[in-house]
């Protein structure tokens, strides 16, 4: 296992020792030394001001500098994966990036708190195991939801193939030892010393593991080579010349959304169910965003009441994705066009089982 480790790091985009260099250099190294007079402020803050207000200054300000240190890993780790991902930097990932790490180390301190050690133990690789992947789903842009939901994490680790994710959970298993072996080693310090100096050691660590998360992502996942297209003016591409080009060649993201955009703009009602039953089962499947897939078909069902995938087995899974992300009625309403469209097929027992229909006011 070590030694598929070690070739995988040395095949990593940016060099063996690129993922633990980032973060000394700058700007990334501002956020590490920055962390640790974070923490000395807040220390003789802390003994300054009167209590409660200290404790009050404290909290907030801890909190803060965990999603503005994590909202920074977020950049760093998009940017050595290069996918493409379309969250606004300024806004949610750090926010949601330290939800999910406070709710993951929150429930692995617990776990270290109610059970015994020799047997809390036994639940750090399952954690090693599930953090780099709900850091994964959110970085990419899933929604909240994706990223707390295990059977996600199980689509996402058989994506990522058994030796990414051996490396990805023994690189946190292992930084996380190095973080113990010198908060021992450094214990002697004063105690107004060495709140500092393990954030800085912490922050450093964390930059690091998010960094080598970006690259083994792309080593697993090269970037497509894409070809500068001439220069043509916008008008002299018509829609259907635009509509041609998705259906032979298909295209990235940004281009089904555009198209949509284009057709619902041209009330081109025909060709827009079309391009929706393609981008939706796409959303569903190859581009793996089924949050995004149940909020257009949202919205769609309100220009097509009728609309439906073509495939049962594919209306199943926006079912199946409406009932996680959505809401009773978008679900009741995806099941009966469901019921309406395939009257005779295998998965219509389960259909009518769910528990919404059954709730369903009769008419």
């Amino acid at each position: 296992m070590f030694a598929d480790m070690k070739d995988m790091i040395n095949a990593l985009p940016g060099g063996a020792s690129a993922w633990y260099r980032l973060p000394l250099a700058w700007p990334a190294l501002r956020w590490v030394l920055g962390a640790g007079l974070a923490v000395l402020a807040l220390g003789l803050s802390h003994s300054v001001l009167p209590s409660p207000l200290n404790g009050f200054v404290l909290m907030v300000g801890m909190i803060s500098l965990w999603i503005l240190v994590f909202r920074q890993a977020t950049a760093l780790l998009i940017d050595q994966a290069e996918f493409d991902s379309d969250i606004d930097l300024m806004v949610w990932p750090g926010t949601r990036q330290a939800f999910v790490a406070f709710f993951l180390l929150a429930l692995l301190l617990a776990v270290f708190q109610i059970l015994p050690w020799w047997l809390a133990w036994l639940i750090v690789p399952l954690w090693a195991w599930a953090m780099p992947l709900a850091v994964l789903s959110l970085a990419r842009g899933d929604g909240l939801l994706d990223a707390m939901y295990p059977p996600e994490w199980r689509t996402l680790s058989a994506l990522l193939g058994q030796p990414t994710r051996r490396c990805m959970a023994a690189s946190l298993l292992l930084l996380g030892a190095a973080y113990l072996l010198a908060v021992a080693l450094l214990s002697p310090l004063p105690v107004a010393v060495r709140g500092p100096v393990f954030m800085s050691i912490w922050v450093y660590l964390l930059l690091a593991w998010f960094a080598l998360l970006g690259q083994l992502w792309r080593l697993r996942f090269p970037p497509a080579k894409e070809q500068a297209a001439p220069a043509v003016p916008a008008s002299s591409c018509t829609l259907d010349e635009q509509w041609q080009t998705l259906q032979r060649d298909g295209g990235t993201l940004a281009d089904f959304r555009r198209m949509a955009d284009a057709l619902e703009l041209a009330d081109d009602r025909a060709r827009e169910q079309a391009h929706a039953r393609h981008f939706i089962t796409a959303l569903l499947d190859g581009f793996e965003r089924p949050q995004e897939a149940v909020e257009r078909v949202d919205r769609l069902l309100l220009r097509f009441p009728d609309f439906c995938l073509e495939k049962p087995s594919e209306q199943w899974a926006l079912i199946c994705a409406a009932r996680r992300h959505g809401h009773p009625p978008l679900l009741v309403q995806l099941a009966d066009n469901f019921l309406k469209h395939f009257p005779a097929a295998p998965l219509r027992a389960r259909v009518e089982a769910l528990p919404e229909l059954a709730r369903k006011p009769a008419q």
